[in-house]
């Protein structure tokens, strides 16, 4: 679904035309939500889009809405939430009511779904842009995390992403410059893992993994991220 669908449908007038075209794509986001709770496993880019089009109507029907219209919204949506069985509180966020009926999520869900979508906003994030965002930051859970961090534990998160950039840089630079592949037959993907065992000055291969998926790569190239923010650190301590 495209974001422009999503605030088109939220500019009827009178009454509650209004609220009932929010909740009318409240649904139809959460009938998504149920979609991609089935396959989950295999598509964080759907879920990405889908809180991307979620934090394009909060915009669209809240946020640059006038304060007596937000009010109204806000009692609207605790009256529809409660109607589902939902536990609402006074001073519950309109952003968690949002993500509450499209998720039927928990307190905990909500809250990081939450933290992202205002992260999103402090950094100048547009909707559309949110997907490429969640992934240069490390996921959702990343994002969520950095919103109640101190000022020194963020500082050394921003250095791990810099990190990776760097063991990217030389991930691509020693292979576009390596003279003599090594010889090792039947692996596929864009990545692929080797697993040696150190032996002084040569190494034996012990296993290899084909076409390692997008989240373990990630791993991996946090784990050597750290190791070269440790190695620099050991070097500048010694």
């Amino acid at each position: 679904m495209k974001l422009n669908s999503i605030s088109s449908e939220t500019k009827k007038v009178g009454g509650n035309k209004v609220f009932d075209g929010v909740i009318l794509q409240l649904d139809t986001l959460a009938k998504r939500r149920e979609i991609w709770d089935i396959d989950f496993q295999k598509s964080n880019l759907g879920l990405y889009l889908l809180l991307a089009d979620l934090y394009q109507l909060f915009l669209t029907s809240f946020v640059d809405e006038k304060n007596e219209e937000r009010k109204a919204l806000k009692a609207f949506l605790k009256g529809k939430l409660i109607e589902k069985g939902a536990n609402i509180l006074g001073e519950t966020l309109v952003l968690t009511m949002f993500i509450r009926y499209v998720f039927n999520a928990p307190t905990k869900r909500a809250l990081i779904y939450g933290n992202l979508i205002k992260s999103a906003i402090s950094h100048g994030i547009k909707p559309e842009h949110l997907s490429d965002w969640i992934v240069r930051e490390g996921g959702i859970e990343e994002v969520s995390k950095k919103t109640s961090l101190s000022a020194k534990a963020i500082e050394k998160m921003n250095q791990l992403s810099k990190m990776k950039l760097q063991v990217i840089a030389e991930i691509e630079s020693n292979t576009s410059n390596q003279i003599k592949p090594i010889d090792i037959h039947g692996l596929s993907g864009k990545y692929a893992l080797i697993v040696v065992k150190p032996d002084i000055d040569k190494c034996f291969v012990g296993g290899t993994c084909s076409d390692i998926s997008d989240n373990f790569f990630e791993t991996l190239l946090t784990l050597m991220a750290r190791q070269r923010i440790k190695d620099k650190s050991n070097e500048l301590n010694s």
